[in-house]
């Protein structure tokens, strides 16, 4: 099923004008740009496949350490989830929970469920109440619901 996951992927971007978008958009990262990085990352995640989540974490990885909040996040969820590596808690905790430090409302929202739920780490509901509410306000919708259950 991946193999012709990977064909479809494939036939399309040879197919449409993405292969020259794909080559600009991977100059782009190579040059150190963190928000290609993130695409390019993003693209390689989608094929779904082990050895393509490592390319991905490759690319999330590199603009993680440039502070790009939806990279750690990214790559802090390839860590939880197990996708391209064994799974890491630690590891997904840490790069999160910089996330959620650089504003990255969806990082904010886990993190908050996290202590809530006492996820992979000590509960603690008053980080719990924090993190969620700086994921609601920015209007993260899960977040604000999340406040009204609890609270």
């Amino acid at each position: 099923m991946r193999t012709i996951t990977v064909l479809i992927f494939s036939l399309i971007i040879l197919s449409s004008g993405f292969a020259l978008d794909f080559k600009a958009l991977k100059e782009q990262a190579g040059q150190g740009n963190p928000d290609a990085q993130v695409q390019l990352g993003k693209i390689y995640e989608s094929i779904g496949v082990d050895a393509k989540y490592r390319t991905a974490a490759s690319w999330y990885r590199k603009a993680a350490e440039q502070n790009h909040a939806e990279a750690q996040f990214r790559l802090g969820m390839l860590y939880e989830e197990g996708k391209g590596f064994p799974r890491d808690y630690m590891r997904s905790f840490q790069y999160i929970r910089d996330a959620a430090t650089n504003g990255f409302s969806e990082a904010q929202y886990r993190l908050g469920t996290k202590y809530y739920l006492g996820k992979g780490l000590t509960r603690n509901v008053d980080k719990a109440l924090e993190w969620l509410t700086k994921a609601a306000e920015q209007e993260h919708a899960y977040a604000i619901e999340t406040l009204r259950t609890i609270k």
